[in-house]
């Protein structure tokens, strides 16, 4: 459970993109995971939230949830430019 977690930890910046994918590029530049428990069962989920400032730098927030309930957050730094 905990590498099933980890892989979808590295999803969290695509699923909640506020900028089109097909206008600009992203690079997740850095990822921090925080577990409060190990997960649980076979069923993992995300909830994600970006946000992206002027200068090209943006930051993904995301809980963690498994079969029992929220597990932890992930931080991602972004680093976006125009295609």
């Amino acid at each position: 459970p905990w590498v099933r977690l980890m892989g979808v930890a590295d999803t969290a910046n695509g699923t909640n993109p506020t900028l089109n994918p097909r206008e600009w590029q992203f690079m997740n530049t850095d990822i921090t995971v925080c577990l409060h428990r190990l997960p649980r069962g076979e069923w993992t989920g995300i909830v994600a939230d970006a946000n992206y400032g002027p200068d090209g730098v943006g930051l993904t927030v995301a809980r963690l949830y498994d079969e029992e309930g929220p597990v932890g957050t992930c931080n991602q730094a972004l680093m976006i430019n125009p295609l």
